[in-house]
């Protein structure tokens, strides 16, 4: 999906209400066209498969990420689903960004076992 929406790729700086919003309605515009332009909106090639090795073949979507986007790392989960290294930079970039100036909430320390 973020290939298609590029706002998933990136930070989106509003408030979470908003933030919500944006993501549900990328949600269902994805379904919609997945069940809608199959073939146009997500060809043959582009989603990644395993093949009968159980090694991960990359679909085309990962070329069009912009250059910036936090997924552009490559990620991949191995045949019974742990995390790689790649998968795991994302995660620590989430976990920085949400306790960080811009990422946290002011509620959340309180709820928070520290």
């Amino acid at each position: 999906m973020c290939s298609r929406f590029i706002c998933l790729g990136r930070t989106l700086f509003c408030k979470p209400d908003k933030a919500q919003s944006i993501v549900g309605a990328c949600v269902s515009l994805h379904n919609y066209l997945l069940k809608r332009t199959r073939d146009s909106y997500a060809p043959p090639g582009f989603t990644d498969t395993f093949d009968e090795n159980g090694s991960l073949v990359e679909g085309g979507w990962r070329l069009q990420l912009p250059q910036n986007s936090m997924f552009n790392n490559n990620v991949s989960f191995d045949r019974v689903g742990r995390a790689t290294d790649s998968a795991k930079l994302i995660r620590d970039h989430f976990r920085d960004y949400v306790n960080s100036f811009h990422g946290s909430l002011s509620w959340q320390e309180q709820i928070t076992f520290i």
